[in-house]
């Protein structure tokens, strides 16, 4: 399978989890801690110690004295995914992989239904490894809907949300594109361009504050100039490389090229959608070239992939306005401008829609540059 499941398990992760996820806070645990608690304790020691057999004996020895422990469960499960994800990465066999990440699914399936359960970082952490573990086992429709959930979750880290949507573009790219692995030695020389342009375009694509960028002088287009040469390069070793085509992107923008820029922008948005830079990005290119549907779709995918960004919500708006939908421009506009009142940009958004909405001003063909 030439690495295909250690592609999907989203670099390491679960046998590091937050010292609250990983105590005994459970019913039962009180003056059961000795050994019953002793064994969720061992068992810790034990996975971070990268002894994860031996560990999930004790959360499972753990678990048998305290079944409704959602702890107890996130941590075998957490454990069974760390063994399945280093099989992937040593003799790789299929079977054993898929009778863990199922195993490992069931325990994270437990850890949610238990009552009373628990919220914020630890359900979140449940259904990330609930939706790899559907990736891992082709079950793509049952893994976004899951990890759809986290972002929906109040009171998670942003951190923890950036991990959920990474999980979905995993999920994303198997389902409409494939494996999508290259050659080591391609990779490291993709990576070499990528941070090659990286170094070439700090501090020269956007503002700190989010005003206008002035024209760029001539060295300035020198080293734009040679970005896209090294971003293309990348592309031309992997045509799927989604940030590669994001910054792309910004540098054909800088250079003046919105129809180029729009181009990269919907390719990184068609490998990844739950990005949401990537949705707002391309939906600003759109509504600067006069295409409203595509920059409301655009808008609604960075909305989605980021609720909790009220900038995508202003943004939206505007798009909305395109497409002559004063309505929902308005409300979300408002929307907006509530949950950041003193923020200038949502504030500026609400008063055009405002205007256009009471006649003051006409709809807009296009976004202006």
């Amino acid at each position: 399978m030439g690495g295909f499941f250690k592609q999907w398990f989203g670099g390491g992760a679960q046998s590091s989890l937050p010292s609250r996820a990983r105590g005994p806070n459970t019913p039962g645990d009180d003056g059961a801690r000795a050994p019953v608690g002793s064994a969720l304790e061992e068992g810790v020691a034990l996975a971070r110690a990268g002894q994860h057999e031996r560990a999930a004996t004790c959360f499972r020895h753990y678990l048998a004295s305290c079944p409704a422990s959602a702890v107890g469960h996130l941590n075998l499960g957490s454990t069974l995914q760390d063994q399945a994800r280093l099989e992937a990465g040593a003799a790789n066999r299929r079977e054993l992989i898929e009778a863990l990440a199922r195993e490992a699914a069931r325990e994270f399936e437990a850890a949610l239904s238990c009552d009373p359960g628990f919220g914020g970082i630890g359900r979140a952490m449940a259904l990330i490894g609930l939706g790899r573990m559907h990736l891992v086992l082709g079950e793509f429709p049952v893994a976004t809907r899951v990890l759809l959930t986290v972002l929906e979750l109040p009171d998670v880290d942003r951190a923890t949300k950036d991990a959920a949507r990474e999980a979905l573009a995993r999920v994303h790219f198997r389902e409409t594109i494939g494996e999508g692995s290259i050659p080591r030695e391609d990779e490291e020389r993709r990576a070499a361009l990528f941070a090659d342009a990286s170094r070439l375009l700090e501090g020269r694509l956007t503002s700190k504050d989010g005003s206008p960028l002035p024209k760029p002088g001539v060295k300035e287009v020198a080293s734009l100039g040679k970005a896209r040469e090294a971003l293309g390069a990348a592309l031309a070793i992997a045509p799927n490389d989604w940030p590669s085509h994001w910054m792309l992107g910004m540098v054909e923008r800088r250079l003046g090229d919105e129809r180029s820029a729009l181009d990269h922008f919907k390719r990184a948005w068609v490998v990844n959608p739950y990005n949401p830079n990537v949705g707002r990005e391309a939906s600003i290119s759109a509504g600067r070239l006069g295409r409203g549907e595509d920059a409301v779709r655009y808008a609604r995918s960075a909305v989605a992939a980021d609720p909790d960004d009220p900038g995508l919500f202003s943004n939206l708006a505007v798009s909305l306005l395109l497409v002559r939908d004063g309505v929902e421009a308005l409300r979300l506009a408002r929307l907006a401008s509530g949950r950041v009142p003193g923020d200038r940009v949502s504030r500026d958004v609400l008063g055009l829609v405002e205007d256009v909405v009471r006649g003051r001003k006409p709809f807009p063909e296009r976004i202006p540059q």
